[in-house]
């Protein structure tokens, strides 16, 4: 099942208001809501958002719009889940979860 959270704008602010300092897992979507990477975090899921936004996990995703995220206790595994649904629903990955 995906991410059933709300979306939230992946600005700078929304980051630092929103975003858990938990391990989990997040998405990231384009100006049409359409997942376009699933990630995860074993330690701060906003650490990571941050690092997204800032370009260091390369200009892919840091041209997302919006954000959600889910806290688990099983972060790699439930990214795994994730992808893996979403390529056997629409037949491909995420646009920059290619592997």
């Amino acid at each position: 099942m995906a991410i059933n959270a709300m979306k939230h704008p992946f600005t700078g602010m929304d980051i630092e208001i929103i975003a858990p300092h938990e391990p989990g897992v997040y998405g990231l979507y384009d100006h049409n809501s359409e997942i376009i990477f699933y990630g995860y975090s074993k330690h701060s899921i906003k650490v990571r958002l941050r690092s997204h936004l800032s370009g260091a996990e390369g200009s892919y995703t840091r041209n997302a719009v919006y954000f959600n995220f889910e806290i688990c206790s099983n972060p790699d595994k439930r990214e795994q889940n994730l992808i893996e649904e979403f390529e056997h629903t629409y037949g491909r990955l995420p646009k920059y979860n290619v592997f």
